[in-house]
């Protein structure tokens, strides 16, 4: 069974855009002010659409037929209204993801992925999936929808896959699994060792 990382903003759910809409409707280019604003609008997080059409949906169906264990990771900071958790709980559900995990970390990725024991962590920010690498036996999958030589030198360095989209990086994952023959074998293997 497979337990699986997954990020949220600018992974599954269009930040940006939301980001410079505020941005506009506050006519500041300052970071500290766009934030500010963004505390205050009312369950911000649940406004998000999503980057992939349907790709939510996919991952629960991979968490019920390949019995994938998921953790939607997220480091939003709060906002009125429902707490973090909450709203971002909300979102998946409306995106196609029952019952979904969500942890809100405010650290190092690394650190959270040995504590949970992930096999993979899907994320688009080349600086947590190096800290994943360096820190934990977890695969970072880099979600990078278009090329970055920068960032796609850094993750050949550090052993990190790139993927163009979270599709792709779900098609790397069953890709990346052994066959049920495979699967089969080594049972057998394990069986004749007694360990099975």
């Amino acid at each position: 069974m497979l337990r699986i990382g997954c990020d949220l903003d600018g992974t599954l759910a269009d930040l940006a855009t939301a980001y410079q809409r505020v941005a506009a409707n506050v006519h500041s280019d300052s970071d500290a002010h766009v934030w500010d604003s963004i505390r205050t609008i009312e369950n911000f997080w649940m406004s998000l659409e999503p980057l992939e059409s349907d790709v939510i949906h996919r991952l629960y169906e991979a968490s019920r037929q390949a019995q994938w264990e998921i953790f939607f990771i997220t480091q939003r900071p709060n906002t009125v209204g429902e707490s973090v958790q909450r709203q971002t709980q909300h979102w998946l559900i409306k995106q196609g993801f029952e019952s979904p995990s969500v942890l809100t970390v405010p650290g190092n990725r690394g650190k959270a992925a040995l504590a949970l024991e992930l096999d993979y962590l899907i994320d688009d920010l080349p600086r947590n999936c190096i800290d994943v690498a360096a820190e934990s036996r977890c695969h970072p999958l880099l979600v990078c929808r278009h090329p970055d030589p920068d960032a796609e030198s850094t993750a050949a360095r550090f052993k990190i896959s790139v993927t163009r989209s979270v599709g792709e990086a779900i098609d790397f994952i069953h890709a990346a699994l052994p066959s049920p023959q495979t699967q089969e074998t080594g049972s057998r293997w394990l069986r004749k060792l007694g360990l099975a």
